[in-house]
């Protein structure tokens, strides 16, 4: 006798849920917020409900491969034949073991004790780290607690928001021996006052006052590497662009090289003129022809 069945495919389906029992913090400046679990994989069942039909129910009694069900599901004449008729229809010395191995070949419990036992991946943990732009300029080592683990990591100079790095095994552990999963940092730079991040080129407002931008001179700047001296032009008028080689940010893991910083100049008008400085003034726009 050969039954011959369909193969039931399952599906496995990604689940998301809070992670509110995971905890992290930083030790040196920055923060971490563990987010969620990402399980690599879920669980599916099969559903059997009121309306399901049993084997072989439909058409002429007959189930896949041709096999007559009809015999075992009602009940048969004079007490043979059927389940519920009170003899069994395999004969007085038939076990029901063998009428299943024969018909799965031998595949019964284990195959779906098989399921219930193999390895999977442990669950993926996501994290957020929160950095200043000069963290992100300098890098550098870091050291989070994660559920009760301190970890130690290393912040490649350059580090872009939005940017993930992956700690492998440092996630759930794993199922029945499966590996452990990962541990997911998402970095967030937090905005600065001073500058306007554009890949690995910053933007600075310098301000100016209007005689320098008149007459011209150097000028002090801050930036991210430490204080330089810019030689601004005579005659420059309100938002002039100078550009500083180099002076950006770091390019992520590519030792040496650097983005460049543009100032863009802010001149500032005078503020709480005196009689004398007016009179100046006026005796200035009447030299080029303008009236005060």
């Amino acid at each position: 006798m050969r039954i011959v069945g369909r193969e039931a495919k399952v599906r496995r389906k990604k689940k998301t849920r809070n992670l509110s029992q995971v905890k992290g913090r930083c030790q040196l400046p920055g923060k971490v917020k563990l987010l969620a679990l990402r399980p690599r994989c879920g669980s599916a069942k099969r559903k059997r409900g009121p309306g399901a039909k049993p084997v072989g129910a439909g058409g002429q009694g007959r189930g896949p491969g041709g096999f007559d069900w009809s015999q075992y599901a009602q009940g048969g004449q004079g007490g043979q034949g059927g389940f519920g008729g009170g003899g069994s229809p395999f004969g007085d010395e038939t076990d029901f073991s063998d009428f299943f191995s024969s018909m799965f070949g031998g595949m019964g419990g284990g195959a779906a004790g098989g399921r219930g036992t193999r390895p999977g991946a442990g669950q993926d943990y996501q994290a957020e780290l929160e950095l200043t732009l000069e963290e992100a300029y300098h890098g550098g080592p870091r050291t989070i607690t994660v559920q009760g683990k301190n970890l130690r990591i290393t912040i490649h100079p350059g580090v872009a928001d939005g940017q993930t790095i992956r700690l492998r095994d440092q996630g759930g552990p794993g199922r029945n021996g499966g590996p452990n999963g990962s541990l997911l940092i998402t970095f967030r730079i937090l905005p600065d006052a001073r500058y306007v991040r554009t890949g690995d080129d910053l933007t600075q407002d310098v301000p100016v006052s209007l005689y320098r931008a008149l007459l011209g001179g150097s000028q002090t700047v801050e930036t991210l590497s430490g204080t330089v001296k810019v030689n601004i032009k005579p005659e420059s008028v309100n938002g002039t662009r100078l550009r500083l080689r180099g002076k950006g940010l770091p390019v992520y893991r590519q030792e040496g090289k650097f983005g460049d910083l543009y100032l863009r100049l802010n001149v500032q008008l005078p503020q709480h003129l005196t009689d004398q400085e007016k009179d100046l003034i006026k005796q200035l726009a009447q030299l080029r022809g303008e009236e005060a």
